[in-house]
């Protein structure tokens, strides 16, 4: 082989080499980047989730009232006296 030609398919060996490992570093940023937004996403949803699920359930408490009625002993009484709601 000719030295110059040697000298050239080095220089661009070397330059091809560049590309594929700046290329290659933004892929794998990229893909590290895109599993973190999406580790975040899965846990912003999981607590959403979490609080609509115990609000919900609060709310459901505080408003039985049949429950909080049939349960208090004093209102119990006359609440079974005119009606059948407790039974």
């Amino acid at each position: 082989m000719d030295e110059a030609l040697l000298k050239q398919l080095t220089r661009q060996l070397k330059i091809l080499n560049l590309w594929i490992t700046f290329f290659g570093t933004i892929i794998v940023i990229a893909l590290v980047t895109l599993g973190i937004l999406l580790y975040q996403v899965i846990s912003f949803t999981h607590r959403i989730s979490d609080r609509v699920d115990s609000t919900q359930q609060s709310l459901k408490d505080n408003l039985d009232v049949k429950q909080k009625v049939c349960d208090n002993s004093s209102v119990t009484s006359v609440v079974n006296r005119y009606t059948d709601v407790c039974k």
